[in-house]
């Protein structure tokens, strides 16, 4: 049965979240999320902000340097 986009959205959060609630540091760049989602960065993105809007007040957001090409990111 295939899922419609609310389903597949609350499927990814759900997803998300465990990886969080499990000690994950998340960031839109990470290409072995993207990979297990099957979603683009800026989908993931969108998702990421949609969990700090509703969790701010127990998620922190912190730009760390990974090693992408020596940039900032954002990381949940």
């Amino acid at each position: 049965m295939k899922q419609n986009n609310t389903e597949s959205k609350i499927n990814h959060i759900f997803k998300l979240m465990q990886k969080l609630h499990a000690g994950e540091e998340i960031y839109a760049q990470n290409e072995n999320i993207l990979e297990e989602l099957r979603i683009n960065e800026r989908t993931l993105r969108r998702y990421l902000e949609d969990i700090h809007t509703l969790y701010s007040h127990i998620l922190v957001v912190e730009k760390k340097q990974k090693k992408l090409d020596g940039r900032k990111v954002s990381i949940i």
